[in-house]
C-alpha cells in the first residue's frame, strides 16, 4: 500500500487520521477510497460563522431519503444548502451515525486504551478554525455501509466502495471542512487505509456534451478534468436513459442501412455508428439535391418509430424513445440544481439544446446568420 499519492493534485490523508481545509463557493471536493473499503468522516461550518454546520436532521429531512447520492444536497442547521452531490460512483453513504470516538469505542467494544477515533482526528484538525470539539455534531460518512431493518435494527456492513470510487461535493456556500480516514474496525471491514480528496476549480462542474463520439466513454480520456455530467449521441447518451434498449432500438435502422450499403457509397455517403444513432455524413457529395432526395426516402422507407434531423451534411437517425438534447439539458440541469447554462452551437441539431435553454442562460450559434438559424433561439452569434 503506497504511503503517498501518485497524482500530484491528490492530498492524501493516512489511515486513522484526518485533515481540515477551506473549500470555496463553486468548487468541488472530491473524496477518493483509492484501496476499497475504507470509510471517511464528513463535517463542515460556514467559513466565518460556526453557528452555521453541517445537519444530518435537515438533510435527510429535507431530502425525505436516508441514501444520499448524485442531485442530493446536505443542508447546514440553518436550512442554507451546503454542499450538492455532483457525482457518486458508489451510491452508499450514511448521514445517520456519529462520528467514532473514544467513548463509541469504549461503550461498544469494551476498548480499555486510546483508540485514534474520527472524533478527535476532526476536532484536533478543526481547532485551527476555532472550532471546538461540542459543536461537532453527526457527519457525512462517505462509503459507509449502513442498514436499518424493519424492525430498526442497525447494521454496520462492508463498504460497497471499491480501490478508485469517488464522490463530488460542490460547495454552495465558502465552507471550513474536516475529513478523516476512519479509525472503526468495524466500518471498514477490519482495516484501516488512508483516503484522498482533490480540491477542483468550478470547470469541474461543467456538462460536457461530446455529441459526435460513439459513446460518453470515448471523451473522457480526451478532457482534461472529470466533468460532473457527461452525455453523448445528440442526447441519447446520458445518466438514466436505457443505453442497451435503445441499442436494439437501432438495430433494424443499421440492418437497413447495411443493404444500402453499395448505394450509400456511390452517392458519396459515409456512415458513422455511433450505437445509441446512426450519422449519414455527405459532405463530399457534389450534386446535392438529387441524394438529399434519396436520403429522405431512404430514411422513410424505413418504416421504424425514429428520429432523423438534418445537420450539417449529416442526417442524424436515433430511436424516437431517445432523450433529445433539450430535454437532456433540462434534466442534467435539474439534477444539479442549476438554473441556467452556457450552451453553444452551430447547427439543427443543436436547435433542441438552444430552443430549451432557461433564461438567464448564455447560448451562442455558431456560423452564418442562415434563415434556418434565426428561428433559433440564440442571444449571439459567432462567424
Amino acid at each position: 500500500m503506497e504511503s503517498k499519492a501518485t497524482d500530484s493534485r491528490v492530498t492524501r490523508i493516512p489511515p486513522q487520521s484526518g485533515a481540515a481545509f477551506t473549500l470555496r463557493q463553486g468548487h468541488t471536493l472530491r473524496v477518493i477510497d483509492p484501496f476499497g473499503e475504507q470509510v471517511s468522516d464528513l463535517f463542515a461550518f460556514a467559513a466565518g460563522n460556526t453557528d452555521c454546520w453541517l445537519s444530518s436532521g435537515r438533510s435527510l429531512d429535507y431530502a425525505g431519503h436516508t441514501n444520499l447520492t448524485t442531485s442530493h444536497v446536505l443542508y447546514a442547521n440553518d436550512s442554507r444548502r451546503m454542499f450538492t452531490i455532483v457525482g457518486d460512483s458508489v451510491g452508499s453513504h450514511d448521514f445517520l451515525l456519529t462520528p467514532c470516538s473514544q467513548e463509541i469505542f469504549e461503550i461498544l467494544y469494551g476498548c480499555t486504551g486510546h483508540h485514534p477515533s474520527c472524533f478527535e482526528n476532526l476536532a484536533m484538525n478543526l481547532c485551527r478554525f476555532g472550532i471546538r470539539p461540542a459543536q461537532i455534531h453527526t457527519t457525512f460518512n462517505i462509503f459507509m455501509n449502513v442498514s436499518v431493518d424493519p424492525a430498526g435494527r442497525i447494521t454496520v456492513g462492508v463498504p460497497r466502495s471499491r480501490a478508485g470510487d469517488w464522490i463530488d461535493l460542490r460547495a454552495e456556500m465558502d465552507l471550513w471542512c474536516g475529513l478523516t480516514a476512519c479509525s472503526a474496525e468495524g466500518s471498514n471491514n477490519g482495516t484501516f487505509k488512508p483516503i484522498d480528496f482533490i480540491i477542483g476549480e468550478a470547470a469541474a462542474d461543467l456538462i460536457v456534451d461530446p455529441h459526435h463520439t460513439e459513446q460518453v466513454a470515448d471523451a473522457r480520456p480526451r478532457l482534461s478534468f472529470e466533468p460532473g455530467y457527461l452525455f453523448g449521441n445528440h442526447g441519447a447518451e446520458r445518466s438514466g436513459a436505457d443505453v442497451e434498449r435503445l441499442s436494439r432500438d437501432v438495430e433494424p435502422c443499421r440492418a437497413v442501412l447495411r443493404r444500402h450499403r453499395s448505394g450509400l457509397y456511390e452517392h458519396g455517403i459515409d456512415v458513422e455508428d455511433k450505437r445509441l444513432s446512426l450519422g449519414l455524413h455527405y459532405r463530399l457529395v457534389v450534386d446535392l439535391p438529387p441524394v438529399l432526395q434519396w436520403v429522405d426516402a431512404m430514411i422513410a422507407s424505413l418504416r421504424l418509430v425514429i428520429r432523423s434531423c438534418h445537420g450539417r451534411r449529416v442526417p442524424d437517425i436515433t430511436p424516437d424513445v431517445a432523450p433529445e438534447k433539450g430535454n437532456a439539458l433540462l434534466e442534467v440541469l435539474h439534477d444539479c440544481g442549476a438554473s441556467a447554462a452556457w450552451v453553444m452551437g452551430d447547427d439543427t441539431n443543436d436547435a433542441p439544446a438552444l430552443r430549451e435553454v432557461p433564461p438567464d442562460s448564455a447560448s451562442v450559434r455558431i456560423g452564418a446568420h442562415t434563415r434556418s438559424m434565426r428561428s433559433k433561439r440564440s442571444r449571439f452569434g459567432w462567424r
